[in-house]
């Protein structure tokens, strides 16, 4: 599970991705952003809020997976593919880690 968030004065974006590896090979994935951000009668974020906008979007797809050394490949059920560098984040148990990243994003085991 990975999850980023940034916020800003008067708004922010949260970005959360989910990756369930099974031992047949196979994967489900999926995905949640969230952003918002609202307006107010002095432009900062000290006024009255006098308008704003909240949307959200969530997608989920699945597939097979294969690792070789450190490419993992996706292979979607709608036939996409793609491949992304992994490792586990330095510091982290190799046996048995708590954190991996697959392309730039760091996602905590569990």
């Amino acid at each position: 599970q990975s999850f980023t968030a940034a916020v800003g004065g008067q708004g922010g974006v949260a970005i959360q991705k989910t990756i369930t590896f099974y031992p047949d090979g196979t994967f489900t994935r999926e995905g949640f952003v969230g952003a918002s951000y609202t307006t107010t009668d002095t432009g900062t974020s000290l006024g009255n809020p006098v308008a704003g906008v909240t949307t959200s979007s969530e997608s989920s797809n699945s597939g097979t997976y294969q690792i070789q050394g450190n490419a993992i490949t996706f292979n979607y059920a709608d036939g996409q593919v793609s491949t992304d560098f992994f490792f586990v984040i330095p510091g982290e148990d190799p046996n048995n880690p708590g954190a991996i990243r697959i392309g730039g994003w760091d996602f905590l085991l569990q």
